[in-house]
């Protein structure tokens, strides 16, 4: 599993999760990213997907607008 992005994509979204985790649909929606089925443990423990950053590639967010308005993240594990 995976998720591929070529030298020529580009993204805009408000939120996207690209994750190679063992990770139900249901899960997901029930429990977030942050654990497992049961809640119990961390979902990133069995993520043995590879996530590759090449040369050139660039991961950004929007600069904040104001003191309400934020910017987001980009959060690797």
């Amino acid at each position: 599993n995976g998720v591929i992005f070529t030298g020529t994509s580009q993204v805009n979204a408000r939120n996207l999760v690209a994750a190679a985790a063992t990770i139900t649909d249901q899960q997901f929606r029930d429990k977030g990213i942050y654990t497992d089925a049961n809640g119990t443990q961390p979902t990133f423990k069995d993520a043995l997907g590879k996530i590759e950053l090449r040369p050139g590639a660039s991961i950004a967010t929007h600069e904040p607008g104001s003191a309400t308005r934020g910017g987001g993240y980009v959060l690797l594990l």
